[in-house]
């Protein structure tokens, strides 16, 4: 019994000096060492996806000659930042790695590497776990599908890659003449040829300029549309809500209006149904002579939800 007490003992010993051994400490800036070290790590998270990405992704990638020393050393640097943070392999690595990968695929140019290295190595410096992770999950998704956020109810993405990474106290990544889109279940939101810069560890877009017509709707685009000047969005919600904007009906008004414009992604919204985009305009006395036959005049505010007309006014102008 007492050799068999020993013998256990001796096992479970020499037990955890091996997984102790396995444990990786650090990543070695060698790349065969390096690709080794990082397989490890992802298989031993017992993540049933493990092996399959090594291999079949950052494998195949990281000896496709792709990368030169200068960025390799870059991956090892924030590999073993990551590393020391306790980050883990899923999802924190895998984005990280994949957002290299992803890069060097959508054919971007050398200059938004840099930019977005800096980006990196400066959230990377700082505390907060959270925002590297946040930082490394956004860009996975806006270098393999130009996609700002994701979630299980929305998705915000851009028409085109025309951006670039800058960083003053946060990162941000500035987009110009894009159309970004807000899309539910059968339904999508559009501003049209807008500029604007993503927070990506904020999830946040403040936009400048832009089209939003009423082709949900089943109207033509150049009849009614409404042109947007600054406005902000918070990325995680479905939709929201533009000040001053110039709005054109070109039914019922020979100039523009102003007014607030609201717009978007409704589930299974259709264009007989649509009640977005919507506009109120901040005059409430508007003459329309005829609104519905010949004999019915029109005197308020103008309100248009999806396609429908709605008189407007205020508590001091019925």
């Amino acid at each position: 019994m007492k050799n068999s007490c020993t013998t256990l003992i001796l096992f479970s010993f020499l037990l955890c000096v091996q997984l102790e051994a396995q444990t990786i400490k650090s990543f070695t800036s060698d790349s065969v060492k390096f690709l080794n070290e990082m397989t490890t790590f992802f298989v031993d998270s017992k993540n049933k996806d493990a092996e399959d990405f090594m291999q079949k992704d950052f494998k195949k990638f990281w000896y496709s000659g792709s990368l030169t020393e200068d960025k390799k050393y870059f991956v090892y640097k924030i590999a073993n930042v990551m590393l020391k943070k306790r980050m883990r392999p899923f999802p924190d690595f895998q984005n990280f790695l994949l957002s290299v990968i992803n890069f060097h695929k959508a054919n971007l140019p050398e200059k938004s590497f840099k930019s977005w290295q800096l980006s990196v190595e400066r959230i990377a410096d700082l505390p907060a776990v959270k925002k590297l992770s946040s930082f490394l999950e956004a860009s996975n998704l806006l270098f393999g599908s130009n996609t700002l956020y994701k979630s299980n109810s929305v998705e915000w993405t851009a028409n085109n890659n025309n951006y670039s990474f800058e960083y003053d106290s946060l990162p941000k990544v500035v987009f110009s003449n894009i159309d970004l889109m807000c899309a539910v279940k059968a339904d999508t939101a559009v501003i049209k040829n807008t500029t604007g810069v993503f927070y990506p560890t904020e999830d946040k877009w403040v936009g400048n300029g832009g089209e939003v017509t009423w082709e949900r709707a089943g109207i033509d685009e150049n009849t009614v549309y409404a042109e947007l000047k600054k406005y902000n969005i918070s990325l995680k919600t479905q939709g929201y809500k533009a000040d001053s904007v110039g709005f054109y009906n070109k039914i019922y008004f020979a100039k523009p209006l102003i007014g607030i414009l609201s717009d978007k992604g409704v589930q299974d919204a259709t264009p007989a149904n649509a009640v977005y985009p919507k506009f109120e305009s901040y005059n409430k006395r508007f003459q329309i002579t005829g609104l519905a036959d010949k004999n019915v005049d029109f005197d308020g505010g103008f309100r248009m939800s999806g396609s429908k007309f709605i008189g407007s006014g205020s508590k001091d102008e019925d």
